[in-house]
C-alpha cells in the first residue's frame, strides 16, 4: 500500500516562540542567540535572511550585513514548551510520529487517507491553520510517498507552504533545484560536486544515471545507489516512533476562551480546565511535576508566561491545584484576555528521584518510595514481627540513634 507521509517544519521556531512573547518582533529583522564577537546565529526571522543573515554565521558578521538586526537571547525552556504542545498537537491526528528535532518531524497520514483517493491540501491547509489558531505556531508541511521526497517538499514553499510531490512529479519539482538543496548533502560535497559541473539535482541523477565515475567516487559507498532510490521514490517509507512522549520534559495545554474578556471567574474556568487535561494525561504516568506555568495570550497576540518551581516534585492533584490558584491570583492583572495555558514542567519519574524529606512531608514521600511499597507488599505475607523485612538505611539509622 501507498504511504502517505508529511514532513513538518515549524517555520523560523525560535523567531517565532519570541514573537508569541513579543508581537512587536514581527516583520523585523530578528536573530536568535548570543549578542558579541563569541556568539551565534542559532536561528533568524525571514526578515533578517533578506540581509543574508542565515543559522550558524557569527553573530558580528550578521550585524554587519544587517546593522538594524534585533537581537533575542535564547530561551530553551520555553521553546521546550512550545515544541511539546505542537506534538501533543499533532497526536489528536495521530501517533505514528518520528520526531527529528525541537522543530520538526514525520508523520504517517496513511491511516486517515484509505478511504480517501483524493489526495489535496486541504487536509494539510487545516492542520496549518489549527496549528496557528491554537499554539500560534507557523509550520511548512511537505507530503509524499517516502521521508526523503516529504522532506525535500516541507522545504521548497516556505513559511507556511504546502507541496504535494506524486512520484510523476519529482522531476519537475527537485531535478532543476540547486545541487546544495539536496537533503544530505552539505557545503563541501556541494562545492565539489560543482567542480564537476554538478549543478543541480537533476544534473546529480543523470551522471550517476550514466555512472559518471568521477561523480560517482566522491560519494560514499553505495550512496550513488541510494541518491536513485530517493530521486524515482522508492526510498523509505518507514517512521520510526522515537519514544518523544515517553521523556515527558513537559505537558501543556492551552484553551482559547469562548470570547476575549478579562473576567476572572471565565478566566480562572478555563484555566483550571487546561489544568485538569494536563494532570489527567500526567497522572497516569507515574512522573512527579516540578513546575507549573501559566500562559496568558492576550488580544494583542503577546504573550506573557509566568513559572513556578517547586520546591520538591509532586504528583498530588490538590498540592499542584492550589499552587496554580494561589499564582493565578498573584500575577493576574485584569488583561483582558483570548487564550490561557498551563504547562506542568521538570517532570520526572517518580522512582528517579531523590527526596530531601523534611519533618512534616516524609510520610508523604516514604509512601512514594518503590523500594518502600516493595517490602510493604513482601511483608503483608509475612506473619512474625520479627521476621519482617526492613531497609538497611533504616536500620543504620536505628543503630545511629541507639548511640546517642
Amino acid at each position: 500500500m501507498i504511504k502517505v507521509i508529511a514532513h513538518i517544519d515549524l517555520d523560523a521556531f525560535f523567531v517565532r516562540a519570541e514573537e508569541l512573547k513579543n508581537p512587536k518582533l514581527e516583520n523585523k529583522p530578528v536573530a536568535i542567540g548570543k549578542d558579541g564577537r563569541g556568539g551565534i546565529v542559532s536561528t533568524c526571522s525571514y526578515k533578517a535572511r533578506e540581509f543574508g543573515v542565515k543559522s550558524g554565521m557569527p553573530m558580528f558578521k550578521a550585524k554587519l550585513l544587517c546593522p538594524d538586526l534585533i537581537i533575542v537571547p535564547v530561551d530553551f525552556n520555553y521553546y521546550e514548551v512550545l515544541s511539546n504542545e505542537f506534538y501533543y498537537f499533532l497526536k489528536q491526528y495521530t501517533s505514528k510520529i518520528q520526531v527529528a528535532s525541537i522543530d520538526e518531524c514525520y508523520v504517517d497520514f496513511t491511516d486517515l487517507f484509505k478511504n480517501n483517493k483524493n489526495l489535496n491540501e486541504d487536509f494539510f491547509r487545516q492542520i496549518q491553520e489549527s496549528l496557528y489558531k491554537k499554539i500560534g505556531l507557523k509550520c511548512s508541511i511537505g507530503v509524499s510517498t517516502t521521508t526523503f521526497l516529504a522532506k525535500m517538499g516541507s522545504d521548497l514553499k516556505k513559511p507556511m507552504g504546502i507541496t504535494i510531490i506524486r512520484k510523476k512529479d519529482i522531476q519537475k519539482l527537485l531535478f532543476s533545484r540547486p545541487i546544495n538543496t539536496y537533503y544530505g548533502i552539505g557545503n563541501k560535497m556541494s562545492e565539489k560536486l560543482r567542480s564537476l559541473n554538478i549543478n543541480t539535482i537533476g544534473d546529480l541523477y543523470y551522471a550517476i544515471k550514466n555512472n559518471n565515475q568521477k561523480v560517482i567516487s566522491h560519494l560514499i559507498k553505495n550512496e550513488a545507489e541510494n541518491i536513485i532510490n530517493c530521486l524515482e521514490g522508492n526510498s523509505s517509507d518507514d517512521i520510526f516512533e522515537n519514544n518523544h512522549f515517553s521523556n515527558h520534559s513537559s505537558i501543556g495545554n492551552r484553551r482559547t476562551l469562548p470570547y476575549d474578556t478579562n473576567d476572572y471567574n471565565t478566566i480562572l474556568q478555563e484555566l483550571i480546565k487546561s489544568f485538569d487535561d494536563c494532570y489527567n494525561r500526567f497522572n497516569d504516568k507515574n512522573l512527579l511535576c516540578g513546575g507549573l506555568t501559566i500562559v496568558f495570550r492576550f488580544t494583542n497576540f503577546k504573550t506573557r508566561t509566568y513559572t513556578k518551581k517547586l520546591d520538591t516534585p509532586n504528583d498530588d492533584y490538590n498540592y499542584l491545584k492550589k499552587i496554580l490558584l494561589s499564582d493565578f491570583d498573584n500575577i493576574f492583572d485584569n488583561q483582558t484576555v483570548r487564550q490561557v495555558g498551563v504547562t506542568f514542567e521538570r517532570l520526572i519519574k517518580n522512582y528517579n528521584v531523590q527526596i530531601q524529606m523534611s519533618l512534616f512531608d516524609y510520610e508523604y514521600y516514604e509512601e512514594k518510595d518503590p523500594i518502600y511499597l516493595m517490602l510493604k507488599e513482601f511483608n503483608k505475607h509475612i506473619k512474625n514481627e520479627n521476621s519482617k523485612l526492613i531497609r538497611a538505611s533504616d536500620l543504620l539509622e536505628e543503630q545511629d540513634y541507639g548511640r546517642k
